[in-house]
């Protein structure tokens, strides 16, 4: 009996050697991992070669291609004094034996790097051998909505302006997702709207009027002139019929949009909207829709007002180099992804657009 005791003692003693040296391993290990958040946060080379071997290397995949880097390159990237506005964390630390895999990650204002650490127990000191990094990018969660100011279809009596039911269900989309929405058109102030009868009718268009703020967003829309693109993940192109009139030859619209998509941001627009991107040119002079698949409001659709109308939308978009496509059958919905162009050909494809632009940034997030 007294020799089973002991047996068990014995065994009991290991088991807490081994469990405390376990802990002492994963708290060195955590001590590295803080040598190199904080070597990195306030540029301390020193530091930051306690973390690293010297013979380490960073991995990761950089615009779409593998990227290497030797540690003594990366750790000379920092100019020692320089502090950085950041935030890291150990996620994560799995042990396993003298190696170990970490997961940090460090993030900064607009993005955020995931670290995917190994580790080797060399000379009983832990070091980072090995670095394997992703990039995730943060888009502010708003979305710059453009509305028309014109009222007249032509010379007609009847209305143009926009379609109401095309901010609404969007607008629903992108606000059940947690977005928030800003409202500009071309000369600010009170949009120009048609189809509010659907108010009454439409549940969607009902709650939304049902909410004061919305209405006073409507009656004051921003002008382009007080648009920062810092703020906003993507622009969306409201259509309606006046949109004809007073999109495509705006010139701080198509600045606004094109320094947009040149900062990864999206683009989107549904119905006649589209008209606010024909002229929008690039930096390298190319037309945006140049090569792209898009839709539109088609000819069509718009075949018993082609002589009010001071063109159609289907043969513009055709005209500037976009591959146009359409529904089988008229009024379809219809909704084409082409990178981050993302448009829709009618009312019914409205919301259609916002999803896909929500997913479009969920994966953005995930490169």
């Amino acid at each position: 009996m007294q020799k089973f005791t002991l047996l068990i003692l014995g065994l009991f003693i290991t088991f807490l050697s081994q469990g405390q040296s376990l802990e002492q391993d994963k708290e060195a290990i955590a001590q590295t991992l803080k040598y190199y958040i904080d070597g990195g946060t306030n540029s301390d080379t020193a530091m930051l070669r306690k973390a690293f071997h010297p013979e380490a290397r960073l991995q990761g995949v950089r615009r779409g291609k593998y990227a290497e880097r030797p540690i003594d390159q990366y750790i000379k990237g920092f100019k020692p004094g320089r502090k950085s506005n950041r935030n890291g964390r150990i996620v994560s630390i799995n042990l396993m034996g003298d190696a170990a895999q970490a997961e940090v990650i460090i993030d900064y204002a607009k993005f955020r790097f995931v670290d995917y650490m190994q580790l080797l127990k060399i000379n009983n000191e832990w070091k980072i051998v090995n670095k394997i990094y992703k990039v995730q990018r943060f888009q502010p969660k708003k979305i710059l909505f453009v509305v028309t100011n014109h009222e007249k279809l032509g010379n007609t009596g009847k209305k143009a302006g926009t379609y109401i039911p095309e901010v609404t269900y969007p607008f629903e989309v992108f606000e059940q997702q947690g977005y928030q929405i800003d409202f500009v058109s071309p000369k600010g102030g009170m949009l120009a709207v048609n189809g509010i009868a659907n108010a009454a009718v439409d549940p969607v268009t009902r709650n939304f009027f049902r909410d004061k703020k919305h209405i006073k967003q409507l009656k004051n829309t921003l002008k382009p002139e007080d648009i920062d693109i810092d703020q906003y993940a993507g622009i969306y192109f409201i259509g309606g019929k006046g949109t004809m009139w007073d999109f495509p030859d705006n010139k701080k619209l198509q600045e606004i949009t094109a320094k947009m998509y040149e900062s990864n941001k999206l683009v989107g627009a549904v119905c006649h909207g589209p008209s606010g991107l024909l002229n929008v040119k690039l930096s390298n002079g190319k037309y945006l829709i140049n090569g792209h698949k898009v839709t539109g409001y088609s000819n069509a659709e718009d075949a018993k007002i082609k002589g009010i109308l001071p063109f159609l939308l289907e043969d513009k978009l055709k005209e500037r180099g976009g591959k146009y496509s359409k529904a089988p059958k008229k009024y379809g919905k219809h909704v084409v992804v082409s990178g981050r162009l993302i448009t829709g050909q009618n009312p019914a494809s409205a919301a259609g657009v916002a999803e896909e632009m929500i997913e479009t940034l969920r994966k953005s997030t995930e490169k």
